[in-house]
């Protein structure tokens, strides 16, 4: 496991597999779980927010939250804990949406390699 790239995307790797306890198969399928849903999560968040439909949003944020934080991915937990609990204008919840997205894909191909070495 690289370290330094868990730790460049502000994810508790050392946590999160001991929390697993130390089981690789159950790592990786947390992980694909926590992309799948991280991936449909998001497309609801902007739909809702396109349609004004802020208790919607928060709702979706939520939901993402917990996934995130399941998986000790900090950076995205704490985005979508402000889309959750700040009364923010739409197009600061569009950039922190943003940030998620960009995250999550940075996560999905760092992760790859963290968890197959």
């Amino acid at each position: 496991m690289n370290l330094d790239k868990a730790k460049k995307i502000n994810w508790d790797w050392p946590r999160f597999w001991e929390e697993t306890g130390n089981d690789l198969q159950l790592c990786k399928e947390l992980v694909e779980l926590f992309l799948v849903s991280a991936k449909g999560l998001i497309e609801e968040m902007e739909k809702a927010l396109e349609k004004g439909h802020l208790s919607i949003l928060k709702e979706k944020a939520h939901s993402l939250k917990g996934a995130a934080g399941t998986i000790y991915l900090e950076d995205v937990r704490e985005r979508a804990l402000r889309i959750e609990r700040e009364d923010l204008p739409p197009e600061q919840y569009q950039k922190l949406i943003s940030e998620i997205k960009v995250l999550c894909n940075y996560f999905a191909d760092e992760v790859q390699e963290c968890l197959s070495s």
